[in-house]
């Protein structure tokens, strides 16, 4: 079986097993990553700790994702591939030295992917990906969910509560808010904007990785200028090549659109954060939810008493639910929602902190600065299996006795949020 890259084995310990399959036999028998570290300076692992969220998130943990008009076509005109201006640029550039290791002799046309050297994947939008999902759980919640409560949803006000009920439900499977959402599963660097594929292949192929890559004469000469480039190269997916914001080599790429630190400008002024568009989201998501009741089931009938009881619905728009709904609806249920989503789960008492907080915020300031703080307390990553935090902290909980994953999860949760609960 190989390696999964998309993190589809069975169980966690089935994960470790083939982590370990692909390390020593693809990896380590190749000579390109030598143990302990499973790492050099130019092929990283992207599996493990806070690199696993590369790109998606910025130096404060914020959920991020590029701004549009940062992006440039890469390549063929046909393909319609994008990346951030800066990694366009480098990768030009990469393709240049590829082309002049040909004319030179040093790398030899023939069955290789290097040469020519040709992007066939970039930058993947993750706002329509997202979109896509929620109109599948709006219909879901339609179908399944209220098929037996039709009867008590006659307006959005009495919609709200089984809507709220839903989305916690299912909240840590299937985020709703975009901050979320940007770090899940679902999502890979490719949404980041900061990386590039050179070959279309199944990320699950050992073979693939040990032959056209790991083993190919012509491996060398384009892992080493990847790097003279400012690439990383995916150790667990070859053809991935990710630029590197700490990377002197890179920088140049980077001052071209960019002044200051490259991994704080990137993230700043080429990307957005997430939750500045968090509650708007949340909002679209309930007025999708409701009109897609409104439209399939604009009436239902029951009988009440021998009585017949019709109730008669209508869509509404964003403008009318922020016009008659209290911000503070949308604050709570944000709160709850990334409490869920994320996993940290703080207790009541902590969670009435948050919102007392929050709603000073609304009341003095305004509820994007309310949003701000609510999101602060949700944007760890350290709690996620994998993390460097994660295992350290594992680790040290796994001494004693008794302890078991039950009592080690919660321990590492434990340690996440008195790091993050902080009064403003």
């Amino acid at each position: 079986m190989a390696f999964d890259a998309n993190n589809k084995t069975p169980s966690s310990a089935r994960l470790t097993i083939e982590r370990a399959r692909y390390n020593a036999r693809i990896i380590l028998e190749s000579g390109e990553v030598i143990v302990p570290t499973w790492e050099t300076k130019k092929i990283k692992d992207f599996l493990s700790d806070e690199k696993m969220f590369y790109g998606r998130i910025d130096e404060a943990n914020n959920s991020v994702f590029p701004n549009v008009q940062m992006l440039k076509q890469v390549g063929s005109k046909d393909k319609q591939i994008f990346a951030h201006n800066f990694v366009a640029d480098a990768f030009t550039g990469l393709q240049e030295s590829m082309q002049s290791f040909l004319r030179s002799g040093f790398i030899r046309q023939g069955d290789s992917v290097f040469v020519p050297l040709v992007c066939e994947k970039g930058y993947v939008d993750p706002i329509p990906q997202h979109s896509s999902k929620i109109n599948v759980l709006a219909e879901h919640f339609v179908s399944r969910f209220l098929s037996d409560k039709m009867m008590q949803i006659s307006d959005f006000e009495t919609f709200i509560p089984f809507f709220r009920q839903y989305v916690l439900a299912n909240g840590s499977e299937n985020p709703i808010t975009r901050s979320s959402y940007i770090i899940s599963h679902d999502l890979s660097v490719l949404s980041s904007g900061l990386a590039l594929e050179v070959y279309d292949g199944d990320y699950s192929d050992d073979a693939i990785k040990r032959d056209l890559f790991y083993t190919n004469k012509n491996f060398a000469p384009f892992r080493n200028a990847a790097y003279q480039h400012g690439f990383m190269i995916d150790k667990h997916i070859p053809w991935r090549l990710i630029a590197d914001l700490n990377s002197p080599n890179m920088k140049p790429y980077v001052s071209k659109y960019y002044t200051g630190t490259p991994s704080f400008s990137v993230f700043q002024v080429g990307s957005n954060r997430a939750d500045e568009s968090d509650i708007e989201t949340l909002i679209q998501t309930a007025v999708l939810f409701y009109n897609t009741l409104a439209f399939i089931f604009p009436v239902s009938q029951a009988s009440k008493c021998s009585e017949p009881v019709t109730i008669r619905r209508s869509t509404t728009t964003t403008d009318d639910v922020r016009a008659s709904t209290p911000s503070t609806t949308w604050l709570s249920l944000y709160a709850e929602l990334r409490n869920v989503e994320t996993g940290i789960d703080y207790d009541e008492s902590q969670m009435a902190s948050i919102m007392e907080n929050a709603y000073d915020l609304l009341n003095k300031v305004d509820i994007a600065r309310a949003t701000g703080y609510i999101s602060s307390k949700f944007n760890s990553v350290e709690h996620f299996g994998g993390s460097l935090f994660h295992d350290i902290i594992s680790r040290e909980a796994a001494k004693g006795p008794d302890a078991d994953q039950t009592d080690i999860t919660a321990f590492v949760k434990g340690k996440v949020q008195a790091s993050n609960f902080t009064t403003y």
